[in-house]
């Protein structure tokens, strides 16, 4: 995947002003570094979706918070510091602004805080050090034949889903309180790193023809309730089964979907192998999503 950090950097900053600046730069880029929206466009074609996202944004602001929102400001250049924009509420308080620009992962929560959020750890235990050492020795012995790897990865799985399944029944299906405030803290109103959540956050993606901002989402934090909808158990013969994990909200009208990751392929020496991400040899993560329901 291209990396498009840069050209949204420029956005940004495009959202606050300087804005026939900031298209010409986007403009320079190549088109494989722009983000998908801006492919294609030249500089009076970008200037003009950047004011329109603007002025959609400081629109939608004025009405929800209840005054004229007349400047948006950067937040950081470094995207675990905070939102990407900010805004100055009535109260003198600053109202975080994150703007999405393209398809994405929203957040990559460790294995850790996916713990904290549903109080059970046996994603992390399937999944333990050792014994992804000890499936990497069977691999060695059994390449290039990986369909036993492939089975005990989809059986390992499928029973700590049904483990995490029964535990959620106990709790029916519902987050803890406790669990509700850490996740709204670490993934609703935070766009970086925890430290940096806060009360006042809005969100806003782009459509993906770039015409509008569309699926405006408030976050609110500890409204409702958050239910746990069961785990699907993989079957092996999908062509990407994974484990997804769905939490929603009807109060606030929110989904999260947290899939469970393995990015990078093992690449060993000796013997020469490599054994791809789905196999589950490499450590763990989840990545998480969030829409509105």
């Amino acid at each position: 995947m291209a990396n498009v950090d840069r050209c949204t950097r420029y956005a940004e900053a495009g959202l606050c002003g300087n804005t026939r600046d900031n298209a010409l730069k986007i403009a320079r880029l190549d088109d494989s570094i722009r983000n998908l929206i801006f492919r294609g466009k030249d500089v009076n074609q970008i200037e003009a979706m950047l004011c329109n996202f603007s002025d959609k944004i400081k629109k939608v602001v004025s009405e929800k918070f209840g005054f004229e929102c007349k400047k948006l400001s950067e937040s950081s250049n470094n995207n675990k510091d905070g939102a990407d924009l900010y805004t100055i509420l009535p109260s003198g308080k600053r109202l975080v602004i994150e703007v999405k620009f393209g398809a994405y992962t929203d957040k990559a929560p460790g294995m850790g805080s996916f713990s904290k959020i549903f109080g059970t750890s046996v994603f992390t235990e399937a999944l333990s050090n050792s014994r992804r050492k000890a499936w990497i020795e069977m691999i060695k012995l059994e390449y290039p034949d990986l369909s036993k790897q492939w089975m005990r990865t989809i059986n390992t799985l499928n029973q700590a889903a049904t483990e995490f399944n029964k535990m959620m029944a106990k709790n029916n299906h519902k987050l803890s309180k406790e669990s509700q405030g850490f996740m709204e803290d670490y993934l609703l109103n935070n766009s970086g790193d925890y430290a940096s959540h806060t009360d006042n956050y809005i969100r806003f993606e782009v459509s993906k023809d770039g015409k509008d901002i569309d699926d405006v989402m408030l976050v609110k934090k500890g409204c409702g309730t958050w239910y746990v909808e069961d785990i699907a158990l993989m079957d092996p013969s999908d062509k990407k089964p994974r484990i997804n994990i769905i939490i929603h909200n009807d109060t606030t009208n929110l989904l999260i979907k947290f899939t469970l990751n393995n990015k990078n392929s093992l690449h060993l020496k000796n013997p020469p192998i490599t054994v791809r991400s789905k196999y589950m040899v490499n450590p763990p993560s989840f990545n998480a999503w969030i829409r509105n329901k």
